[in-house]
């Protein structure tokens, strides 16, 4: 009976804590100190720091655990219809959480196929192209004329901000 009692005294002090904790961060986007925990909840300043500190060891951290990670795909359902809806960070959060993408960019290895990516780089001047297949085939004199020609745009560029 003693047993069960402690029990419950510790998910009422659990629950009451939680309460202390998530208070303060939607009221004031601050995390409290225990002594404000303690204020709120009326329990001991050792009773909070001990709670806190012992609680990854109790029944209730795995049972909560547990419960989160089954919300994570209500979550995810969430973030995917804000992503769907034109939100572009969710949608950016819910392509990394999926794998798609890694920070930011996208994952080379998706579901171990590779993701090929090409890059088509080119100038057109006046319907002229000039693509880096081109400038591979270029003899060394045309090269050079195209440098000097880039650097002198470079020093006009340069000229106008001075």
């Amino acid at each position: 009976m003693r047993f069960v009692l402690i029990l419950v005294t510790l998910q009422n002090n659990h629950i009451n804590i939680m309460w202390a904790i998530s208070s303060p961060i939607k009221e004031n986007s601050r995390m409290p100190t225990k002594a404000e925990i303690a204020s709120k909840t009326e329990l001991s300043r050792q009773t909070v720091h001990k709670h806190l500190k012992d609680y990854k060891n109790s029944p209730y951290h795995a049972e909560y655990l547990e419960q989160f990670h089954i919300m994570q795909f209500k979550l995810m359902t969430a973030v995917f219809q804000y992503g769907m809806g034109g939100d572009m960070r969710a949608a950016k959060l819910y392509l990394e959480y999926i794998g798609v993408l890694k920070n930011g960019s996208p994952v080379n290895n998706l579901n171990n196929n590779t993701l090929i990516q090409n890059q088509n780089n080119y100038i057109q001047i006046n319907g002229k192209v000039l693509s880096q297949e081109t400038v591979k085939n270029l003899n060394p004199d045309q090269l050079n004329t195209i440098e000097g020609i880039l650097k002198t745009i470079e020093e006009k560029e340069i000229e106008k901000k001075n």
